[in-house]
């Protein structure tokens, strides 16, 4: 490998401390400390690390671990009565991992100084170290000394159920490095309050983001299996891990290089483990500290954990979670049709419905298309444990998924209406079936104001370039108007409305954008009436959908 300038001395201080490490159990050496006049130890280089297992002072690092193998790591602390703090960061794995100390080579110099390693000897050391502390389990751990001896700090790890990442951190100056965020008095996640179509969960801000000025960010981590202790555990959960490929420069060529290229050859992806019914919810909200979820189920247990980020460094800390356990009985999944229009009601006492769509083979457009008869609705899309989309729902929305896998694809339909809603599923994977009419991109309905008389007012909307039926229907408002707006359903609509407020029907398609509106004069009106219009488009042989309705009041004089 080609080295320059510092990165030299740098190395060959880490080579040697590794030469330490590689026969302490046989008959130890000891070679120079550094001369702090003349040798600054930081390590900059990544190869440098992964190959002489030496930690850096006051960086993290991360390295991958062979399940049931056992690696060492190395800190060096040249001085008596140093602080010194060591944080191993778990992922995808437990860990069982201990701290020893070793002693540190004694420095001789000769006449001349400005060589650094010239009149130096290797003298023999005993062959085992001072052991300080044993660890294990799957959070952070950290082993902290406040009045530490010098010598070289032995940290040996084995990952315990599989080959896994894990991050270190070491320092010597703990007290000034805020290395990560740290977390308030009361580190508690909270449920403020639950509905039952949210859960409302706050937690107090780090104090990095309030006192410290450091920029962080929360993010939040829900499933139905566990608590995440590390927001790299988290990850692995949803991701899985991807094995470091080695570097064409790594390598001094020690016993454990070849067995590491060995390994990592023959790694695939560390597999998430997830399943179907395992579904994870993560999202980073920003500096947020409080959030409203809604993606739950009834009668399930929830586990919600929430991390402080560093945004320039992406250091995190973990606040302690919490559980909640959703009320209700579990949902009954029903089973959608393809091609089959679905009339759905929501009952005010359950909040949600969940369809199940079971796709046997590739297609190149999967489409549901959900239209809501009163007010608005949301809609979540989900294959197995990936959601696909979430949306509101005001008039007709069609969540579509690009070159489906086969699946079974999960669609949740839910409310915050305090009335019985209804609305219509219809699924399929031919867009050309779809049964709804295709909607102009602007919805409205205009009146020209300057040919608004007495008793004739004239209305204008777009077409579409699809051949539809456009119906105009018009109704008198009186002092009743409130209870029709209460009783108005769109998916009823036109086959509800009386004959006589029909103003007329007819076929329309565009052939250039420049001939695309629709006009007409609707006759016969009274004088100084107010007057609310409904336009309907209407699919041959299918569903009907309506723009938005305009109330137009006719003139006193004319």
């Amino acid at each position: 490998m080609e080295l320059h300038g510092g990165t030299v001395v740098q190395m060959f201080k880490a080579l040697l401390v590794t030469a330490v490490a590689t026969i302490i159990h046989s008959t130890g050496q000891k070679l120079p400390t550094r001369d702090e006049d003349r040798f600054l130890f930081q390590i900059t280089n990544a190869d440098i690390f992964l190959d002489t297992k030496s930690m850096p002072d006051g960086a993290e690092v991360s390295a991958y671990l062979f399940k049931g193998h056992e690696q060492r790591f190395f800190f060096i602390v040249e001085e008596d009565n140093t602080p010194v703090t060591i944080t191993i960061i778990p992922c995808s794995s437990p860990l069982a991992w201990k701290v020893s100390l070793r002693d540190l080579p004694e420095e001789r110099s000769g006449d001349h100084k400005d060589e650094l390693l010239e009149h130096q000897r290797i003298d023999r050391v005993p062959s085992t170290g001072q052991s300080l502390r044993t660890y294990s389990g799957d959070g952070v751990m950290t082993y902290a000394r406040a009045n530490s001896p010098a010598g070289i700090y032995v940290i040996a790890i084995t990952s315990v159920e599989s080959h896994s990442k894990i991050k270190m951190y070491a320092t010597t100056t703990p007290s000034s490095d805020h290395a990560y965020p740290e977390l308030p008095i009361d580190p508690h996640v909270g449920v403020l309050y639950a509905t039952r179509n949210v859960i409302h969960l706050n937690w107090k801000p780090s104090p990095n983001d309030v006192t410290y000025n450091q920029p962080v960010k929360y993010c939040l981590v829900v499933n139905k299996q566990k608590h995440f202790n590390t927001l790299c555990a988290a990850h692995a959960h949803l991701w899985g891990e991807q094995p470091p490929t080695t570097s064409p420069n790594a390598g001094y060529r020690f016993s454990w290089d070849a067995y590491r290229d060995h390994f990592l050859k023959s790694l695939d992806i560390v597999d998430s483990g997830r399943t179907e019914s395992d579904r994870v919810f993560y999202e980073c909200i920003g500096k947020k500290t409080s959030f409203a979820f809604s993606d739950f189920l009834p009668g399930h247990q929830y586990y919600f954990d929430v991390f402080a980020v560093n945004t320039l460094n992406n250091r995190s800390t973990a606040y302690m979670g919490t559980t909640y356990k959703t009320h209700g009985r579990p949902h009954k999944v029903i089973s959608l049709k393809e091609g089959k229009v679905h009339m759905e009601f929501l009952k005010r006492s359950r909040g949600s419905k969940l369809y199940r769509f079971e796709l046997q083979h590739y297609t190149k457009e999967l489409l549901f298309s959900i239209q809501p008869c009163a007010g608005e609705i949301q809609a979540e899309l989900s294959r197995g444990d990936s959601l696909v989309t979430r949306s509101e729902v005001k008039l007709l929305k069609s969540l579509t998924v690009k070159n489906a896998a086969p699946g079974t694809y999960h669609l949740k339909i839910f409310t915050n209406r305090r009335r019985t809603t209804s609305y219509k599923i219809h699924v399929t994977t031919k867009a050309w079936r779809r049964p709804f009419p295709k909607m102009p991109n602007d919805t409205r309905i205009k009146v020209f104001d300057n040919l608004r008389k007495c008793t004739s007012v004239t209305l204008a909307w777009l077409g579409t370039n699809e051949r539809s039926r456009y119906c105009l229907y018009k109704k008198e408002v009186k002092s009743h108007f409130r209870q029709l707006i209460v009783k108005q359903n769109h998916c009823v609509e036109p086959l509800s409305r009386k004959k006589r407020d029909k103003v007329m029907c007819k076929y329309f398609k565009f052939t250039t954008k420049r001939r695309n509106v629709i006009t007409e004069i609707v006759s016969n009106l009274k004088p100084r009436t107010r007057y609310v219009f409904h336009v309907y488009i209407s699919k041959p042989r299918g569903q009907s959908l309506a723009l938005k309705s305009i109330h137009v009041t006719t003139r006193e004089h004319c």
